[in-house]
């Protein structure tokens, strides 16, 4: 998103909200394009068996 923004010379950040597994696989990718991460923990926490360390 950030990279089709910057080629309209628009200065927009962009925020992600990580709700899905499925953007837990496709991390690197989402931050390389966004400027900033929201976790919906609440909505991870059901679906995902994560550690904590």
């Amino acid at each position: 998103m950030n990279s089709a923004l910057k080629k309209k010379n628009a200065d927009v950040p962009v925020m992600a909200k990580i709700e899905k597994p499925q953007a837990i696989a496709n991390l690197e990718a989402i931050v390389a394009e966004c400027d900033g991460i929201m976790v919906a923990r609440e909505d991870l926490g059901g679906i995902n068996d994560m550690e904590s360390g």
